[in-house]
C-alpha cells in the first residue's frame, strides 16, 4: 500500500518552506528556474518518502519531478482558472479592487493539481 503522508510533507516543504519568491514568480515559462524548483521539490519528496521506504526513493523522486514540472512551467492552475472563468490570481494584487481570496483559490487549485497528479503517478510503485 502506497503511503501518501511523506509525499504530502515533501510537497509542503518544497512548495512553501523552500521555494523562494523568485522561484514562485519566475518558474512559469523560465526553464532554468522551473528545473531548479522541480529538482528541489523532487529531493524534498524523496527525502520525506525515505522515512517510509528508502528502496523506492529514486522512483518517487522521478515521479515527483515529472508530475510537478508541467503544472509549474506552463502555469496550469492559472490556465484552468481562466478556462472555467474562475478567479485570476492577479486580482489579488489589483490596487483599485484587491481580491485576496483569489490567491487562496489559486493556491488551492495549484496544490490540488500537484497532489492529485502525484498521487496518481505514485499508484504505479
Amino acid at each position: 500500500m502506497f503511503n501518501f503522508w511523506p509525499v504530502l510533507f515533501g510537497h509542503w516543504t518544497a512548495d512553501y518552506l523552500l521555494q523562494s519568491k523568485k522561484m514562485a514568480v519566475e518558474k512559469a515559462g523560465n526553464l532554468k528556474v522551473c528545473l531548479l524548483h522541480c529538482l528541489i521539490y523532487a529531493a524534498s519528496v524523496g527525502l520525506w518518502y525515505g522515512i517510509v521506504d528508502w528502496c523506492k526513493v529514486p522512483m518517487v523522486m522521478v515521479l515527483a519531478f515529472i508530475s510537478h514540472f508541467p503544472i509549474d512551467y506552463w502555469s496550469l492552475a492559472a490556465k484552468w482558472l481562466k478556462l472555467i472563468k474562475g478567479r485570476d490570481v492577479m486580482d489579488a494584487f489589483n490596487r483599485e479592487n484587491p481580491d485576496p481570496f483569489a490567491a487562496l483559490i489559486y493556491a488551492a487549485v495549484d496544490n490540488g493539481m500537484h497532489l492529485a497528479l502525484l498521487y496518481l503517478a505514485m499508484q504505479s510503485i
